[in-house]
């Protein structure tokens, strides 16, 4: 095999042994402290040969070049601290930015903030990312520096797990896109590079570097930070054949296929606002990934609920401007009872025809019964993030299901109320969901939802899939009168009289001795 100069062990030009045995010298001698990581470029393994062996390359050949670092010779220099810190944003437009500030701490006259660009995922990890590209851009290669960061994912992006999402062609990582670029610039610096676990911003000139930041995310006239073009020589390309599993080979197959498939605008909005609103309601930032996989969560019990979801992400739902297509259906783009153009946000939380305003009430108080703190929705982001549990006021699992659960279908109720007053209704004044009939369905949904997970906890008849008599009992022992009415019901796996918010119903209990 005629193995490319970049991989070829036996290249002459910047001795890899050489680069190894002065990276383990600076190491040494540095005696970091735990919080703190040296940048080592991951040079210790691309001496074997069977780097050579790599898949899923893009259609540019690599460049010839070797992969190698000058040796570094800064190794007495002082250190250049620098902090980093991110923010977000909300437009005028309600959509979502992302800002940041670079502060150096014996320099403030370098200091500097910057955006992250449109379209990009608002998140601090991201955020963080563009900050380091633009660090990197006005920063000396020679120069020593320790920065400060408060995403622990990113300091292990870029040095213990280094090896690992190279050799496996950033499979997984999110932001990959931003993240081998910023490699292979780091790759380029002559001066050490250090990363320190930052904490949590106090003091009035962090105060001042978050509100920088902000300032600088709500400023649409500023140039946004772009991805750099790395030079070719630094950047690893494709997947390392002896590292990789099935199912990764299997994915970076589907990643390779869909590399020219671009975002709906839509779906990036709706994203952006569930993460705001994550962060408003949550105190935690999300990634897009998690968004997506908590409406597949298991504590949403109903497919077509699931479905429902997944179209509100993309904003697919079929209302307002949808119609706009459709000559014969054009007059359903107006919400007969507002006057208003329809949206899923108008449908969820404005409008007085659906009963939204009735049905969140209700959830509002079921949860209030079952001790959890929730504000009734605003948007569609803060239906969104049911499924998501806090990073800060934990909730016992059957309350994060009780809450997934309520919610959710509480949504979907109010969507499939309005279709049958526009379809059945016809959308005239007297046919709008009244506050008793809004009262009604919901009691009747909440009642389903306990009756089926009573049902579903048969585990003779559904073996593995059933649901667990435990968590049966945490998600609803709260919004009940009694307990041991409930505890009887799960011994027969039939509601026995059980209402989920309003006590016990006088019912006949089952079985033929009643």
């Amino acid at each position: 095999m005629d193995v490319k100069e970049k991989w070829n062990p036996t290249a002459t030009e910047h001795d890899l042994d050489e680069i190894l045995d002065t990276t383990n010298h600076i190491r040494a001698h540095l005696n970091l402290p735990r919080s703190e990581y040296l940048f080592e470029g991951a040079l210790s393994d691309y001496g074997d040969i069977e780097n050579g062996f790599r898949a899923f390359l893009p259609t540019t050949a690599w460049a010839d070049a070797p992969l190698r670092v000058s040796p570094n010779n800064t190794l007495h220099e002082p250190f250049t601290r620098v902090d980093l810190h991110t923010a977000t944003a909300l437009l005028p437009d309600h959509n979502t930015a992302a800002g940041f500030s670079i502060t150096f701490g014996d320099s403030p006259e370098r200091n500097t903030t910057g955006r992250t660009p449109a379209g990009a995922p608002v998140t601090q990890d991201y955020s963080t990312l563009t900050a380091l590209c633009r660090l990197m851009r006005i920063t000396d290669t020679s120069e020593n520096l320790r920065i400060g960061i408060r995403s622990k994912s990113v300091i292990h992006s870029l040095t213990t797990r280094l090896q690992t999402l190279e050799d496996t062609n950033w499979t997984g990582t999110p932001y990959g896109d931003i993240l081998r670029p910023l490699v292979a610039l780091l790759r380029t610096r002559r001066g050490l590079t250090i990363f320190s676990e930052q904490e949590r911003p106090r003091g009035p000139d962090n105060q001042q570097a978050l509100v920088a930041a902000r300032e600088a995310a709500s400023d649409q006239t500023c140039p946004p930070e772009c991805v750099p073009q790395p030079p070719a020589s630094q950047v690893i390309t494709g997947a390392k054949l002896a590292k990789l599993t099935q199912a990764q080979i299997y994915r970076l197959m589907l990643n390779f296929s869909n590399e020219k498939q671009k975002a709906r605008p839509s779906t990036v909005r709706v994203l952006n606002e569930t993460k705001l609103s994550a962060r408003a309601r949550l105190k935690a930032e999300v990634t897009s990934e998690e968004i997506w996989k908590s409406i597949r969560g298991t504590n949403i019990i109903q497919k077509k609920v699931r479905a429902f979801l997944w179209k509100l992400l993309h904003d697919a739902l079929p209302c307002g401007k949808s119609w706009g297509d459709d000559p014969v259906y054009v007059a359903r783009a107006d919400c007969p009872a507002c006057s208003k153009t329809e949206s899923a946000k108008h449908i969820l939380t404005e409008c007085r025809a659906t009963g939204q305003g009735r049905i969140w009430e209700l959830t509002k108080a079921l949860l209030a019964q079952a001790g959890i703190t929730w504000d009734i929705p605003k948007c569609v982001g803060d239906i969104l993030t049911c499924g998501i549990p806090s990073k800060v006021d934990s909730l016992e699992p059957g309350q994060q299901r009780l809450l997934t659960i309520t919610v959710s279908e509480s949504a979907w109720l109010i969507w499939t109320s309005r279709c049958k007053w526009i379809i059945e209704g016809e959308g005239k004044r007297e046919n709008e969901i009244t506050a008793n009939e809004a009262t009604n369905k919901w009691n009747t949904m909440i009642d389903s939802k306990l009756n089926f997970d009573i049902m579903a906890s048969n585990r003779e008849r559904y073996d593995a899939k059933a649901v667990k008599e435990e968590l049966v009992l945490e998600t609803w022992s709260t919004v009940i009168d009694k307990k041991d009415k409930l505890m009887q019901s799960l011994k027969c796996h039939r509601n026995t009289g059980v209402l989920a918010g309003r006590g016990l119903a006088v019912r006949r209990p089952p079985g033929r001795n009643r």
